[in-house]
C-alpha cells in the first residue's frame, strides 16, 4: 500500500472515532439554550418554574445525574441556561447526552421536553398541556370592584389589584380558592377546564352577636372574631359592615368555649347561651309494688335559656349494705315517667336492709349532676314451712287433712256469764218481791 493511501486511511479512520466520540457526547459539551415554556394553547406561560437533570460527565460508576433547583421564567415566558457535561469519564462509561427539562404550574399543570446536548435548536419549548389562565374578579354585591382582597388559589396567595382582579396560569380540575378581605371569608372551587374568567362577590352586611347565660342574663365574655379577641361588653356584639358568606366566632366564658360560623345572607344575627351549671336534682320518694322498690326523682334544669335535661344520661345505681367497698354496683331500670320526673326500678330486695344508691345525670351541654343516698328495704311478710331437719326430703310438710277442733272464743263464754248473773239476780229478786207480800 502507498504512503499516501496509509496516510489518507488513517485520517479517515480518525475523523470516524472523532466523531463517534462526540456524537456520544464522551468527549463532553458545554450547552447553551433559551428556554421557553407554553400553555396547552402554545402561549408563554411566565407563571411557570422549571428544573433541568442531565448526565454531568463525572467519573464515578454508574450514572452521575444532576437536577437542579427550581428555576422562574421571566414576563416572556423565557430562561437562557447553560448546561456543561465535564467528559471526564472517558472509556469508563458511555454518557448520558438527554436534557430532561421538567416544567410546573400552579394547581398540578406540569409537561416535559427532552433534548440532546448541543444537538437542538436556540429556542427550546416546554409545553405545559394542561394549563391555562384564570382571571379571578372580586366585587361587593353592588359591583364595586374590592381591591387588595388576599385571594388563596391552589394554597398560593395573591392580593386583587386595583380592579378587584387576580391573574395567573393554573392546572385543570377543582382548584380550591379562599378569599379574606375586611375581616370578611369565603371559600371554594374552581372548575378549570380552559381559559376561565370566574366572578366573585363578597356581601358586605352588619352582623349582632347576643352572649347570655342560661337564667338569660347578659354576660361579659371573650369572643374571637376576624382573627382579633375582645371583651364583649354587657352581652351585645355589634359590626356595621363585614364581608363574605360566613363568618367564623369563637367564643368563651368561664373556660367553656363554643365556635359558630354567622351565615349573613340566611341571618345576620346570632345569640349564644352559656348553660354552665349542672340540672338540679330535687325530692325522691319511694313505693314498693310487687317486691319492686321504685324510685320517682325530680330533675330540672334551671333558667329560662337553660339547655334542658339529657334524659338519655340519667343513670342509677345501688347495692345493698353492708357491703365489701370493692363489690360492684348495679344499675336500675331507668325511664322518663313524666316531664322533669324520672323513675329508677329495683328488683326484689333483701327484707329490712339499708340500700345504697347514687344518681348521675347531665343537661343538654354536658355538664353533670350527682346525687347519693340510702334507704331501707321494705319488710317482706315471708311464712316459712316447716321442714324435718331429720329427714332427707326437703319439700316442706303438707298441710293436715284432719279437721281441727274448734275452742269456745272468750267472748261467747263472758257474755254466757254476764247472762247467769243476770237470770240469778231476776230469780232473787223474784222471790224476795213473793215473800214481802
Amino acid at each position: 500500500m502507498k504512503l499516501h493511501q496509509i496516510f489518507l486511511s488513517t485520517i479517515i479512520l480518525l475523523l470516524f472515532i472523532s466523531t463517534t466520540i462526540f456524537a456520544s457526547c464522551q468527549g463532553g459539551y458545554n450547552d447553551s439554550f433559551t428556554l421557553r415554556i407554553l400553555d396547552a394553547k402554545y402561549r408563554p406561560l411566565p407563571d411557570a418554574v422549571f428544573t433541568m437533570k442531565y448526565d454531568t460527565g463525572s467519573a464515578a460508576y454508574g450514572k452521575a445525574y444532576f437536577t437542579t433547583a427550581n428555576m422562574s421564567v421571566d414576563q416572556n415566558a423565557q430562561k437562557f441556561v447553560y448546561v456543561t457535561n465535564s467528559g471526564a469519564a472517558g472509556p469508563l462509561r458511555t454518557l448520558d447526552c438527554d436534557i430532561t427539562i421538567n416544567a410546573y404550574v400552579l394547581g398540578g399543570g406540569r409537561g416535559t421536553t427532552v433534548v440532546t446536548g448541543s444537538e437542538h435548536g436556540a429556542i427550546v419549548d416546554v409545553v405545559v398541556s394542561n394549563a391555562y389562565p384564570i382571571v379571578v374578579t372580586l366585587q361587593d354585591q353592588f359591583g364595586v370592584p374590592l381591591q387588595n382582597a388576599s385571594i388563596t388559589i391552589a394554597k398560593k396567595q395573591f392580593r386583587s389589584d386595583n380592579n378587584g382582579e387576580v391573574r395567573t396560569y393554573i392546572g385543570v380540575g377543582d382548584q380550591p380558592y379562599e378569599i379574606n378581605y375586611l375581616e370578611g371569608a369565603k371559600s371554594g372551587t374552581i372548575n378549570v377546564v380552559d381559559d376561565t374568567i370566574f366572578p366573585l362577590t363578597l356581601r358586605g352586611s352588619s352582623i349582632r352577636i347576643d352572649l347570655y347565660n342560661q337564667k338569660g342574663e347578659p354576660i361579659d365574655a371573650n369572643i374571637t372574631i376576624f382573627g382579633k379577641e375582645q371583651i364583649v361588653q354587657n352581652g351585645i356584639l355589634t359590626k356595621d359592615k363585614v364581608f363574605g358568606d360566613e363568618i367564623k366566632y369563637q367564643a368563651n366564658y368561664r373556660g367553656v368555649t363554643k365556635n359558630g360560623t354567622i351565615y349573613p345572607e340566611r341571618s345576620n344575627y346570632e345569640k349564644i347561651v352559656f348553660d354552665i351549671e349542672a340540672p338540679a336534682i330535687g325530692e325522691i320518694t319511694t313505693e314498693t309494688r310487687e317486691n319492686i322498690t321504685r324510685l320517682n326523682i325530680q330533675v330540672t334544669d334551671q333558667g329560662t335559656m337553660a339547655s334542658g335535661v339529657d334524659t338519655k344520661t340519667f343513670k342509677l345505681s345501688y347495692r345493698v349494705e353492708p357491703e365489701d367497698p370493692s363489690s360492684v354496683w348495679q344499675n336500675a331500670l331507668v325511664y322518663t315517667s313524666s316531664r322533669e320526673l324520672m323513675s329508677a326500678e329495683i328488683p326484689e330486695l333483701p327484707s329490712n336492709k339499708i340500700v345504697q344508691f347514687k344518681i348521675e345525670v347531665k343537661d343538654k351541654e354536658g355538664n353533670l349532676a350527682t346525687l347519693g343516698g340510702r334507704f331501707t328495704s321494705p319488710k317482706l311478710n315471708v311464712t316459712t314451712p316447716a321442714i324435718d331437719q331429720n329427714s332427707t326430703n326437703t319439700q316442706p310438710t303438707p298441710p293436715s287433712t284432719q279437721p281441727q277442733e274448734q275452742g269456745i272464743p272468750l267472748l261467747y263464754i263472758v257474755i254466757g256469764g254476764i247472762l247467769l248473773i243476770l237470770i240469778g239476780f231476776l230469780v232473787f229478786r223474784t222471790m224476795f218481791s213473793g215473800k214481802s207480800s
